[in-house]
């Protein structure tokens, strides 16, 4: 395998999509630190299966997605294609030996997992792994790619860790991933052997008691079919006797009928004679009612005329009244005119006389007022010296009240402080207790927090190996699923491609008529069968075989030469055409001796393990020898090495006699082919069926673990959450005592602070009080000189206010009388008025009261006239009301008469309605009574068909012409309905079902048998891979070993090193170990080695493996960093010399190792966080 080119797209810092070209020789990356070089093997060791984030630099595995720069977003997809040229240089899978490149293909979406593909075909990561294993660059062991860092772990790796190594060398990687699939597949075998077992068993005691319900099932059966039989000829017997007694009660119903058709004809006749009467009483009554409403018209006329003559002569009355009235009224109004006008004088002189005097008062008012004015002044002097004696007294009143207040409130703070003091301390005894009590609660919740948290990481511990078990048992049945659904799909291929080729063969196909004419006839004419029958050679030798039969491959067998005389007579005859046909007896000549050469694989009969057996094929077969190539059969026949006929693998033939077939195509051997695929398929169908059942078996009993694990981890969540929300509640009365017991402490705390601040506080108000009893005792000294003062201010006050006061109520007065006398004035002016008004409505009075006489005389002429008409009109309406009232009794009496009769009808009718409702009863019943008997009927043909599951209609043809049940067939009918009872329960499925388990336990028993055999075989097929293992490595190591005792000189200039096995007993196990002593040193741990000779010793370990196990191509990222000058010389050596046989590939800074590269690629970042590539090759 060669490295052809590696495509990067997306990929960590390389936004753009890249390819890198790898040629022959050494191929040397270069760039600054930072640039993405690293990003290179990142790339490689990505699309080559790595799984490990952290092996790529990453926290998860989005990481190696670009995720964006300061100018350009993130990507959503990254894809790494790598293309090998396939020259057969490393071995790969048969199935891509033939391809001439392999271009491995990974891609990742953000958010969703990896695909890979190989040659653009999707594949699974096993598939890749396959492809590299053994070729040293593929998984964990690769040697051929060595990273930053990795060079000095080789050295310091342990004995284990250094083994992988040579196992990626000697290919043993493929061999581990067998032993591996083997070994897995042979736990699986044991698992599935010990549920079979288990299986077995139960399908084991299952079948015994399906025997025993069998049996008895059988038994219920016969007991059922004899109780069916007496059971139908009862319902057949109930049902005839039914059906008589409905015969019988429609005769009946038809009698009913009848007679209650002659009593609904009686009463329809008089229910008309009824309506008849009605219909006169009807009339009459509405002319009863004609006359009593033109009556009572008439009686209303008369009393509305009686009504308005009434109303006329009130209104008379009225108009008579108010005119009386008026008058009154008249002469009321020209006496007030003259009052009014005799007042009205008397008041004008009043008026004049009241303005005179108030005259006279306006020069007495302003000589009193001068008076009051002076009196008010020598007041306010008075209240000012007053003033000035009292603010002095209330200033020492309002000290002494400030002083006593103070002394007060010292005295009331000093006992609140002692009473504080006391509370304090009282609260302080029961803070301390609290606080004790407060200790123990939490001393007690603290107990049961432990035991909580120890009862959640019990369950905890015990959930999770129960979702352990349910993810294995889901990943078993997933798995199991996903075997039978590839084995079912397989087996259905398998089975229709069965069908397709058994049907082509039961057909004949390809046989021409002749053949089938002789084998329709068969042993009649000495017919055996095809000659094909009596062959089943491998696939490889079915070309030779046909190329050896020829025409005689579709031969028919018969028993001698007389049959195949006959055979051909008889195709004669009938114009069937023609066959090859061979003699049973026909005996085959001396066995030639195979010769030897090149390319001869041997004679036919001995490759088909046919010889010393007397079959005819043997005879057809004897001289034919098969050789590989058409020319090697050609030289053994011109030699004269052979005589006879020398058939190829590929179908070719030459005989002895020069004659040579061959071609395009080969020898038609689809008779052979096709008799292979089908006893190829036939095995192939039972494996599969074996293998879908078994993976039926195993989904099977994943699902009840699962069921059983989730109920399991159900219970135990449910315990967790209990604990936990006792945990919590724990916890939040742990915190809440916490809390209190801090109160407590703060509370506690406080208190004694201000326990210490009551007791200063109470002796300053004690200090307070003193001060206020001294100063309290020197104001009453001096408050006697104060109050006379006050007391003589307050007695030239009072004097001066009774002079002010008298000057005041002077000017009152005189306002006053001034007042009332103004309101007199106004008083006089308005009565002046009024009577002025007064006289004018007297006068507007009289003159209405003329309109009003005017008016009312004209209205009792009128009214006079009304009431004359309207008597008149009352004496024609009482002689229309007495005419009427005679015509209304002479209407009543007919219609009393016509009720008389329609009273008589209606009692006929009731008693022929009574009579009619008596039929239809008769009638109704009879029709009830037919209508049970046909639902008894109904109900005998439902419950037979319900019970029985047979129509009536078939009873009667069965057992319509037999007798009647007797009464011991009754008895036995009821014996056998106990003996039913009594059994109890019945599995009548138990008899197909017996022969199901019969089958199915013979099937488990076969399939258990196949799985020890497939579990023997296993083991074999593990001991072999272990024996290649064992040589391999060992072989393997050696030559390592050997060429690490020549490179490490090399490279040190001398020195000695070697492998060695800390186990060499076990090749399988054992570990490897590292000795060197570079020149000039004796070092006994290689972990004692500088920096520089730790990387010496790791590329000399991975150059010898190289030399040993070439690998396509070499990555070394920065591994010559810790080389100084000379061992960077040494180091180009050995690189150039290993490009001879594998490409190199280096990430380097040194630029004397770039000095030995064929192409260089430079990776900058022109853009910042976008790795582009730059290419130069070398001259």
């Amino acid at each position: 395998m060669k490295l052809l080119r590696l495509d990067i797209h997306g990929f960590k810092s390389f936004y753009h999509r890249t390819a890198i070209a790898f040629d022959d020789g050494v191929t040397a990356v270069v760039g600054p630190n930072g640039c993405g070089k690293s990003n290179i093997v990142d790339a490689l060791r990505w699309v080559m299966g790595e799984q490990g984030a952290k092996s790529l630099r990453g926290e998860s595995m989005e990481d190696v997605i670009f995720n964006g720069t300061g100018q350009r977003g993130p990507m959503g997809i990254c894809e790494v294609r790598l293309t090998y040229l396939n020259d057969g240089t490393a071995e790969v899978p048969a199935r891509w030996k033939d391809v001439a490149e392999i271009a491995i293909e990974r891609r990742m979406e953000r958010g969703g997992g990896s695909d890979y593909y190989l040659n653009k075909v999707r594949v699974r990561l096993q598939d890749i792994q396959e492809l590299l294993a053994g070729t040293g660059v593929g998984g964990q062991r690769a040697y051929a790619i060595i990273e930053q860092g990795q060079i000095g772990r080789i050295v310091s790796a342990r004995p284990e860790e250094r083994r992988a190594l040579i196992e990626e060398a000697a290919g043993i990687t493929r061999y581990r991933q067998r032993k591996r699939q083997a070994e897995k597949k042979m736990d699986e075998t044991r698992t599935n052997l010990e549920r079979l077992a288990d299986i077995i068993g139960e399908v084991d005691v299952q079948l015994k008691t399906l025997h025993r319900q069998a049996k008895k099932a059988e038994r219920y059966l016969e007991y059922r079919a004899e109780a069916r039989a007496l059971a139908l000829r009862v319902a057949l017997l109930e049902y005839r006797q039914m059906y008589d007694n409905v015969e019988q009660a429609n005769e009946r119903v038809e009698r009913c009928t009848l007679g209650e058709a002659d009593a609904r004809r009686s009463l329809l006749t008089a229910e008309a004679s009824m309506a008849a009467a009605r219909l006169t009483e009807s009339h009459a009554l509405t002319h009863v009612h004609a006359q009593a409403a033109a009556l009572a018209n008439a009686e209303n006329e008369a009393r509305l005329a009686e009504g308005r003559l009434e109303s006329t002569q009130r209104e008379v009355n009225a108009t008579r009244e108010r005119l009386d009235h008026a008058k009154a009224e008249r002469n009321r109004a020209a006496e007030r005119i003259a009052e009014v006008a005799l007042e009205t004088g008397e008041a004008d002189e009043r008026v004049l006389e009241l303005r005179r005097e108030s005259a006279l008062d306006v020069d007495d008012r302003s000589g009193l007022e001068a008076r009051l004015s002076e009196a008010q002044a020598l007041l306010s002097e008075a209240k000012a010296a007053s003033e000035v004696a009292r603010r002095s007294a209330a200033d020492e009143a309002q000290i002494i009240i400030r002083l006593r207040g103070q002394r007060e409130a010292a005295a009331r703070r000093a006992q609140d402080l002692r009473l504080r003091m006391a509370a304090f301390l009282e609260e302080l005894s029961h803070l301390g207790a609290h606080r004790d009590t407060l200790s123990r609660e939490r001393l007690q919740l603290s107990r049961r927090l432990a035991d909580a948290e120890l009862d959640i990481e019990t369950v905890t511990a015990a959930r999770a190996v129960e979702q352990t078990r349910r993810r294995e048992a889901e990943a078993s049945a997933r798995a199991a699923d996903e075997l039978e659904r590839t084995a079912r799909e397989a087996l259905a291929g398998s089975r229709s491609r069965l069908r397709s080729l058994e049907e082509q063969e039961a057909r004949r196909e390809g046989l021409g008529a002749g053949p089938k004419a002789l084998l329709e006839r068969g042993r009649d004419i000495g017919v055996l069968g095809l000659l094909t029958e009596q062959l089943a050679p491998p696939a490889e030798l079915e070309s030779a075989v046909a190329a050896a039969l020829e025409e005689r491959l579709r031969a028919i067998v018969v028993t001698d030469l007389d049959a195949a005389l006959n055979a051909v007579d008889l195709l004669r005859r009938e114009k069937r055409g023609r066959a090859s046909l061979v003699a049973a007896g026909l005996r085959a000549g001396p066995t030639p001796t195979a010769p030897e050469g090149e390319g001869v694989r041997g004679l036919l009969v001995d490759l088909l393990g046919l010889r010393g057996r007397v079959e005819p094929v043997v005879a057809l077969l004897t001289d034919v020898l098969v050789v590989e190539r058409l020319d090697h059969a050609l030289a053994l026949l011109t030699s004269g090495q052979f005589v006879g006929t020398i058939v190829t693998l590929d179908g070719e033939r030459a005989d002895s006699r020069g004659c040579v077939s061959g071609g395009q195509g080969g020898a038609d051997a689809a008779p052979l082919s096709r008799r292979r695929e089908i006893r190829e398929l036939g095995l192939k169908v039972v494996e599969l069926e074996t293998t879908a059942q078994a993976a039926a078996l195993t989904r099977t009993e994943a699902r009840s673990v699962i069921e059983a694990t989730r109920e399991r981890i159900e219970a135990q969540t449910r315990q967790i959450q209990s604990a936990e929300i006792a945990r919590a509640e724990t916890r939040k009365d742990d915190s809440r005592l916490a809390a209190d017991a801090e109160r407590v402490g703060r509370r506690t705390t406080q208190l004694t602070d201000d326990l210490e601040a009551l007791r200063d506080d109470a002796g300053e108000s004690e200090d307070q009080v003193a001060t206020a009893d001294e100063r309290l005792h020197a104001f009453d000294a001096t408050a006697g000189a104060t109050e006379k003062a006050v007391l003589a201010a307050d007695d030239e006050l009072r004097a001066r206010e009774a002079s002010r006061d008298a000057a005041s109520v002077a000017v009152h007065e005189a306002r006053a009388h001034f007042a009332a006398r103004r309101e007199r004035i106004v008083a006089a002016e308005d009565r002046t008025r009024r009577l002025a008004t007064q006289a004018t409505e007297a006068a507007d009075r009289v003159e209405r009261m003329r309109s009003t006489f005017e008016t009312a005389d004209e209205r009792l002429g009128q009214l006079a006239a009304e009431h004359r008409a309207q008597k008149e009109r009352l004496e024609a309406a009482l002689s229309a009301a007495s005419a009427r009232a005679s015509e209304t009794g002479t209407a009543q009496a007919a219609h009393d008469e016509t009720v008389t009769l329609v009273l008589d009808a209606e009692l006929l009718v009731s008693q022929l309605r009574k009579a009619a409702e008596t039929a239809r009863d008769v009638l109704a019943d009879a029709r009830l009574h037919v209508a049970e008997r046909r639902l008894r009927l109904t109900h005998i043909a439902e419950r037979v068909e319900e019970v029985h599951r047979i129509s009536l209609d078939l009873v009667l043809e069965q057992f319509g012409d037999g007798p009647p049940p007797t009464d011991e067939e009754r008895a036995r009918l009821a014996e056998l309905d106990a003996l039913i009872e009594r059994m109890g329960e019945i599995n009548l499925g138990a008899i197909e079902a017996c022969v199901e388990v019969e089958k199915r336990f013979e099937f488990l028993t076969t399939q258990q048998a196949d799985l020890l055999a497939a579990l023997e075989d296993l083991d074999k097929a593990i001991d072999q891979i272990n024996r290649t293992s064992r040589q391999l490595f060992k072989e393997t190591f050696d030559a390592v070993n050997a060429r690490f005792q020549v490179v490490f000189p090399r490279l040190f200039r001398g020195g000695e090193a070697r492998l060695e096995l800390d186990c060499p007993d076990d090749l399988l196990e054992t570990g490897v170990e590292m000795l060197v002593q570079p020149p000039g040193k004796k070092v006994g741990s290689v972990t004692l080695l500088s920096g520089g000779e730790k990387a010496m010793c790791a590329i000399a370990l991975v150059f010898a493996v190289f030399q040993v196990k070439p690998s396509p191509f070499c990555l070394l990222d920065e591994v010559d960093a810790p080389l100084d000058d000379a061992n960077i010389g040494r180091f180009n050596e050995v690189v150039r010399e290993m490009s001879q046989t594998s490409q190199i590939v280096l990430i380097t800074h040194n630029k004397r190792t770039m000095e030995t590269a064929d192409v260089m690629y430079g990776i900058t970042m022109e853009e910042p966080g976008i790795s582009k590539l730059v290419s130069v090759r070398m001259a």
